[in-house]
């Protein structure tokens, strides 16, 4: 698990080959982030859309009989915090009222 690893800097090198939505394969023995990675090394970026954070939040919140106290987003640092507004994080909180 490489913590932040963003989609683009997989692109940015010969070593990788994309084979799916957001999956690489490695095509060439390399060091990523301090792991060595075999060829053949498959890939997943983990990194929700806002999209897809919409969709989890309604289906999520037909779990909830009454709005809950708290709403934790996990993971939520500022790398993932920066893509989306005020007003998208809101907009998702909303589905919970």
């Amino acid at each position: 698990m490489i913590n932040n690893l963003q989609a683009s800097t997989l692109h940015a090198s010969t070593h990788y080959a994309k084979i799916a939505y957001n999956r690489f394969e490695v095509t060439e023995a390399t060091f990523l982030d301090g792991y060595f990675l075999y060829e053949g090394d498959r890939i997943r970026i983990d990194a929700p859309t806002y999209p897809e954070l919409q969709i989890a939040a309604e289906k999520a919140a037909n779990w909830f009989p009454k709005r809950p106290k708290y709403i934790s987003f996990y993971h939520l640092d500022s790398i993932h915090a920066a893509n989306w507004t005020y007003e998208e994080i809101r907009s998702i909180l909303l589905h919970f009222d």
